[in-house]
């Protein structure tokens, strides 16, 4: 998929994000539902992390420059934690609105609101899922979106028919859910921050790839900097008879392979074969 392809994907989502925000709070304070005006907050949080989803990812896309000599891939870490501060703010919107005591009656043609967007939000995380780059963070919390347009599609016509307490308890189950898709993406991207290893077959491979060029490997460090982008250095050792141009042109091929089939962008650090004086 080329980059021009990726950015109308990522348009396609904010639109989807932006309609069903409308539709969602509009239908909210239409139709008196605590729990359409709750779906309408995280609505407006969806669209919000959506747009600043859209900025972080086209920084990403720049080629290195000075202050940022591997590149800008460490933006999508910004857009992850941007997402989850957002959720949190509308959390403890969602609360106040859920704990007002103030007894209302749910109309009842509620029940289309989520039924509509209930498919704008399904087509919106299939999107952001094959665009990846930051957005996965946006995805798995806009799943709750769709959960909260399943639910009230179900609880609506029972709250306009027995009563309002069916809709408030609607809107604090769907709160109990974003706090516990806030909590799992935070401790996900804490993870991600600390900068982890690699996948083992990304470490496995390039030791095997190197063990068939025949390189003896001293060391190899390699860290995840966002994605799949992977960063690090190896020492090899070589003959102590092989001269500087020879040595230097082993390590440029072990930087092109681990580029090439790993997207690691290695450092290589040589070292001369020490002999045995047995």
């Amino acid at each position: 998929m080329t980059t021009e392809d990726m950015g109308r994907l990522v348009r396609l989502t904010v639109l989807a994000a932006a309609i069903a925000s409308v539709a969602n709070l509009a239908g909210g304070i239409i139709f008196s539902s605590r729990l359409l005006i709750l779906n309408g907050l995280t609505c407006i949080a969806n669209l919000v992390t959506a747009i600043a989803g859209l900025w972080f990812y086209r920084e990403t896309l720049k080629p290195p420059d000075a202050d940022h000599p591997l590149g800008h891939a460490g933006y999508s870490f910004s857009s992850a934690v941007f997402t989850l501060v957002v959720y949190a703010f509308i959390m403890g919107l969602g609360v106040d609105e859920v704990a007002n005591p103030t007894p209302y009656r749910v109309a009842g043609y509620a029940w289309t609101v989520p039924a509509g967007v209930l498919v704008l939000y399904t087509l919106s995380v299939l999107v952001a899922r094959k665009v990846g780059r930051g957005l996965e963070v946006y995805a798995n919390l806009t799943t709750s979106e769709i959960a909260e347009s399943v639910i009230a599609l179900a609880l609506t016509p029972l709250a306009h028919e027995y009563s309002y307490m069916i809709d408030r308890a609607g809107a604090a189950s769907l709160l109990a859910y974003l706090a516990y898709q806030v909590a799992v993406n935070t401790r996900d991207v804490l993870r991600e921050l600390s900068l982890p290893s690699p996948p083992p077959e990304v470490v496995e491979g390039l030791m095997r790839d190197f063990e068939l060029m025949g390189v003896k490997v001293k060391d190899l460090r390699l860290r995840t900097i966002a994605g799949s982008q992977v960063s690090g250095y190896a020492v090899i050792s070589v003959p102590s008879g092989e001269s500087v141009e020879e040595a230097h042109a082993v390590a440029d091929r072990l930087e092109r392979v681990a580029k090439s089939k790993y997207n690691v962008d290695l450092v290589v650090h040589i070292e001369p074969e020490r002999r045995s004086n047995a």
